[in-house]
């Protein structure tokens, strides 16, 4: 039994360039998303006394296995919850 239409080895060449192209094209699309998540800027919060601290000036910083910071200040000692100071 034949197949009804002949076998062209061009349209094999053909299919399999476009597929490295359609794989070519993905990756090159999945790294440009990745730069994105590169590309944004931090965010900083600056804290002071009206922010709860006991003087501006800090002396010492330590983070406890809890995940509280401690700050040492000129006025006392602070603990930061990641919200508020105590």
């Amino acid at each position: 039994m034949s197949h009804p239409f002949p076998q062209i080895p061009y349209l094999s060449l053909v299919a399999s360039k476009f597929r490295y192209r359609l794989l070519f094209a993905w990756l090159f699309i999945l790294l440009a998303r990745s730069w994105e998540c590169y590309s944004q800027e931090p965010v900083f919060t600056h804290y002071n006394e009206r922010n709860g601290l006991s003087h501006n000036t800090i002396t010492a910083l330590y983070q406890d296995e809890t995940g509280f910071i401690w700050v040492g200040t000129a006025e006392g000692l602070n603990r930061f919850d990641g919200k508020a100071f105590r």
